[in-house]
């Protein structure tokens, strides 16, 4: 027997979404219904509703050293609506360069992620770890998303990043940009083929004997090392 043929259906399920999850610059709005489908308060409020149920999943990403009492994980996430989204633009229209205004004008919600370095120089080696653990929650609310349905683009955009887009969007400061996470419906399948822009790197991705994998042991004498 495989090792994949013996997972439970929620481990094939992992699996499944894990492969599933691609990025979606363009996307279809803040609706959680099936591509193409009707786009009611109701479907908004379900959308809503789910990317919020989506930051709730992203939190259990481990982290190793408290930032603060009050709030130990060294992640912060803002949340911005529709609405909100609008005002972002309203306020700094020369982020709309290149891609970026068909990538606003299809989210339905956006997501700035950032993380707390520490304050102490002396505590500064602890930072990789600190940043390391924000990634595996960036990519937690990726992977939730995905499973609820909603599309997702994480975005490395410059001008998303700065310390004045920053403070706007609620940062304190010293906070350290990790990503701006584009958020909504995927586009209709016929829809996706004209008008999507695809990851560049997805159909590049190579299996673990590629050589990004290392077995370390496996029999050998370790004087062969």
């Amino acid at each position: 027997m495989s090792p994949s043929s013996s997972l439970s259906d929620v481990g094939a399920a992992v699996d499944r979404v894990v492969r599933a999850r691609r990025t979606r610059k363009v996307l279809d709005g803040p609706w959680l219904t099936p591509p193409g489908g009707p786009e009611t308060p109701e479907a908004r409020a379900a959308f809503d509703r789910a990317v919020r149920e989506a930051l709730g999943v992203a939190g259990w990403a481990p982290f190793h050293f408290a930032r603060t009492e009050e709030v130990p994980e060294p992640w912060r996430f803002a949340l911005l609506d529709r609405e909100a989204m609008d005002a972002f633009v309203a306020r700094f229209p020369e982020v709309l360069v290149g891609k970026l205004p068909r990538i606003f004008a299809g989210a339905g919600a956006l997501v700035q992620a950032t993380w707390v370095p520490e304050d102490d120089p002396a505590r500064a080696g602890r930072d990789w770890e600190h940043a390391a653990a924000a990634a595996a929650a960036v990519q937690n609310l990726l992977l939730a998303c995905e499973a609820r349905g909603i599309g997702s683009y994480w975005c490395s955009a410059a001008p998303l990043g700065t310390p004045e887009v920053l403070s706007w969007c609620g940062a304190a400061p010293g906070e350290r940009w990790l990503g701006a996470l584009f958020l909504g419906r995927p586009l209709p399948a016929e829809r996706e083929a004209v008008e999507g822009i695809p990851g560049k790197l997805r159909d590049r991705r190579t299996p673990p004997e590629a050589g990004w994998l290392r077995v370390v042991g496996g029999g050998r004498d370790t004087a062969e090392r």
